[in-house]
């Protein structure tokens, strides 16, 4: 009973879920400018060392996509994120790490400042190299999902800070790690480049950037495609995802990074610590 119950419960998340993507379809556009050729290119790219994931970063990508949507699916991760967040947490999800690629630097050492070369990208203050005769066009994109204006920034600062939540658990301050929040939300423009700490779209925005930090720890291995959940995936991006990166493709020793950091319970934690020193400041 249990199980069906589970099952049902499951379906019914899909079915909100779809609904409320459901003004989220793909418009028209130009071929070399969608998702597809994307997550291609992405297919080039992968670190040379196997100290962390057990995949490319084409194989990463999918796999932090579908440990998002896990996560927004039943964890105490998606706890007071509204529902209309979920598409854009997907999107971001699937972008988190773009800034390791367009660049033609295909076989990398960790590339430690990829989250803003990533966000530099999709502000289009910085050029993604998609072959020699062209860039890719992230507005080309975003006008191919409806995303507003404000949906775009919010990306883009996902992108750029989805390094945070583990930056705090390496002991970067609260308040290191909110600055720089400050400083993406005035660059990028969103919500009017200012918003107030305690306002209820800066803890949105704070809350899914530690589901998305969580989401890439747990996408350093592989994740399983659940049916139910890649409607989800596949609704939002316009083609189906549900069979690619089956399995691992680098041989990765050692406990999964998720568990053996502990983020479902420190990781939570200090997510929960950031929200409360947020509320207590004057």
């Amino acid at each position: 009973m249990k199980l069906i119950n589970l099952v049902y419960l499951r379906a019914c998340f899909s079915l909100v879920m779809l609904c409320v993507l459901g003004a989220g379809c793909l418009h028209a556009i130009k071929q070399e400018d969608d998702f597809i050729s994307l997550l291609k290119d992405m297919k080039l790219y992968g670190p040379i060392n196997a100290d962390f994931h057990s995949g490319r970063l084409f194989e990463h990508t999918i796999w932090v996509a579908r440990a998002a949507a896990n996560f927004l699916d039943c964890s105490d991760w998606q706890e007071g994120l509204s529902h209309d967040l979920f598409r854009l947490i997907i999107i971001s999800a699937l972008l988190h790490d773009v800034g390791k690629a367009g660049d033609f630097n295909y076989n990398y050492f960790p590339k430690g400042c990829h989250p803003d070369t990533g966000l530099c990208y999709l502000v289009g203050s910085k050029s993604y190299s998609i072959n020699n005769a062209k860039n890719f066009d992230f507005k080309i994109l975003f006008d191919s999902l409806g995303l507003s204006f404000d949906d775009r920034k919010f990306v883009s600062i996902m992108v750029g800070m989805h390094h945070s939540l583990g930056n705090l658990m390496l002991g970067v301050s609260f308040e290191t790690v909110l600055k720089e929040l400050d400083n993406y939300i005035a660059k990028t423009g969103y919500k009017g480049g200012k918003l107030n700490r305690r306002s209820k779209d800066y803890q949105q925005l704070v809350r899914s950037i530690c589901l998305l930090g969580a989401a890439d720890v747990m996408g350093a291995q592989v994740i399983s495609h659940d049916p139910i959940l890649h409607l989800i995936i596949n609704k939002i991006v316009g083609l189906d995802l549900s069979g690619e990166a089956p399995t691992a493709v680098m041989n990765f020793i050692g406990a999964p990074r998720y568990i053996e950091f502990n983020y479902a319970e420190k990781g939570l934690a200090f997510r929960n610590k950031l929200l409360a020193y947020i509320m207590s400041e004057p």
